[in-house]
């Protein structure tokens, strides 16, 4: 981090913002949902076997999972979910004129995890004042 703050990210090789971007992501990713967490979050937690932690973090050293956001990986529980969280980042960007029903309900189920219990969306995009978060 000391590197980076003083030269930039610019200034490193492909490899090492390669590197950089994947220890970001692992950051991130041992974010996971803690039960003894959820007090503080208001998410509840969510108990991972070590060998699905383990396969998770491989795929991502591995470059499996470079493709995926940054953003994914927060509070997830092994690759699958981050995968999942991805493609409901994507959704979270496009109007609901575009997405299929499908979309629209998957996107609508997920807000049970991205508001804490007892929270409701009830605000427009401000972008182009429609309501995305709401069925």
């Amino acid at each position: 981090q000391d590197i980076i703050a003083i030269l930039g990210m610019d200034e490193l090789s492909e490899q090492d913002k390669l590197t950089v971007e994947r220890a970001r992501k692992a950051q991130r990713f041992f974010s996971q949902p803690f039960h003894v967490a959820s007090q503080f979050t208001g998410f509840d937690g969510i108990y991972v076997e070590l060998k699905e932690t383990l396969s998770s973090f491989k795929k991502l050293i591995d470059g499996e999972l470079d493709h995926i956001p940054e953003e994914a990986f927060y509070f997830q529980a092994g690759s699958d979910a981050v995968i999942a969280r991805a493609e409901i980042l994507a959704l979270q960007f496009r109007s609901k004129k575009e997405m299929t029903e499908e979309e629209q309900a998957k996107l609508a189920a997920s807000l049970s995890y991205v508001l804490p219990p007892g929270v409701e969306p009830n605000y427009n995009c401000k972008i182009c004042d429609e309501e995305h978060f709401k069925s």
